[in-house]
């Protein structure tokens, strides 16, 4: 046993590999605790943020692309005007509930009424953080849709 024990390198580590990978940890604890002092805010606009362009990429508009949030192209153009028709159409469709139905769901099946809530907020939220131009459009579509 002595002897593979012997046998073995002890010489010290590369240096510099152990200053990298110090590095690297150093940089993920500076996130993380860069997470931690984010302001509920912040997180909030990310997490609107992050649904808009999950939503968006069914559109094929990536919320990072200038050509997209300017509307450079037609093809950006065409498919904001898609999209916040089809959110239009999706506020309409949650949004028709008739005084008879409100008042049954009321009565002990209220998940239908947190459900379209949940929906109408969520809209809502894309909206909010929407880039200027997208929500021009969106605009112009709910005036013409009335």
């Amino acid at each position: 046993m002595w002897k593979s024990i012997k046998s073995t390198d002890l010489s010290p580590l590369n240096i510099e590999d152990n200053n990298e990978e110090s590095k690297i940890n150093i940089e993920i604890d500076k996130q993380q605790l860069s997470l931690k002092h984010r302001n509920i805010s912040q997180l909030i606009l990310a997490r609107k943020l992050q649904n808009l362009q999950e939503f968006a990429n069914a559109y094929h508009l990536n919320l990072s692309n200038t050509d997209d949030r300017l509307l450079r192209t037609d093809t950006a153009r065409e498919n904001v005007q898609q999209m916040a028709n089809d959110i239009l159409a999706s506020i309409e469709e949650t949004n028709r509930i008739n005084l008879g139905s409100f008042v049954a769901q009321m009565g002990g099946n209220n998940h239908r009424l947190l459900t379209r809530f949940r929906m109408q907020t969520f809209y809502q939220e894309l909206v909010d953080v929407m880039p200027l131009k997208w929500k021009e459009i969106f605009e112009q579509c709910q005036q013409q849709s009335t």
